[in-house]
């Protein structure tokens, strides 16, 4: 059961508590012993190692999704399982590679926006509808979770930092992707970023997709402004 499509354990009260655990274990430690790590010897590698296993996880999973769901069908691969990495948190996953091995203060001000907001909403919402005994489970969360410890990692550990109105101009950036992506899905009758079709998405609930989308925008605005307001030094305020 661990590589194939099969499910093997249902999903289960404890497979649902496991990803939530494991967050707030990695913030803790992260938070709690920042000034260790930063001093630490072989922290450089620690950021490298991670970052190599993300890749490699995300081309098993590349690999994976190719086999045994798109059947060896390139345009199922790209389109109808959406494998192109414009998703909210496939881009925040890569951005966060990109932070570990470079440090980067403008990818970090972008990426500590998008990679709280993708995996908190995927952890709350997700269904992977497999359980901890297959592989897809533990690439499903333990990469969103990644993502997100990545990013305040590079906050706590190493002082990166985003500046007022950060908020506003990555909304503005993922508003005019939007822009491309809605009609984009429309045309070839995809589904990424959730936008147009809600399918698999927190939005599902709403049927009209205008009206999901403005919520979506509204929700994205709200979320940018508390994760500012969390994050932004007070002195530059």
């Amino acid at each position: 059961m661990l590589f194939g499509n099969e499910s093997g354990l249902e999903p289960s009260l404890l497979s649902g508590i496991i990803p939530y655990f494991i967050l707030v274990l990695a913030i803790f430690l992260v938070v709690k012993y920042k000034e260790s790590i930063k001093n630490a010897k072989h922290e450089k590698k620690f950021r490298y190692f991670w970052a190599v296993s993300a890749i490699i996880f995300e081309v098993w999973f590349f690999m994976w999704t190719f086999i045994y769901l798109a059947e060896f069908d390139a345009r199922k691969f790209w389109l109808d399982y959406t494998m192109i990495p414009i998703h909210l948190c496939a881009l925040s996953l890569w951005l966060a590679v990109i932070l570990a091995f470079t440090k980067n203060k403008y990818v970090f001000r972008f990426a500590i926006f998008s990679g709280i907001m993708g995996p908190i909403l995927t952890i709350v919402s997700g269904d992977v509808s497999y359980s901890f005994d297959h592989l897809r489970y533990w690439h499903y969360y333990l990469q969103h979770i990644s993502t997100m410890v990545m990013v305040i990692y590079m906050h706590q550990v190493h002082g990166l930092k985003i500046v007022k109105f950060d908020w506003l101009r990555i909304t503005g950036i993922l508003f005019l992707a939007s822009l491309f992506i809605v009609p984009f899905n429309k045309w070839m009758g995809t589904n990424f970023m959730y936008i147009y079709h809600t399918n698999g998405s927190p939005l599902e609930v709403i049927e009209n997709w205008f009206v999901s989308y403005l919520v979506l925008l509204f929700g994205v605005l709200l979320f940018f402004r508390i994760t500012e307001f969390i994050f932004l030094e007070k002195k530059n305020a």
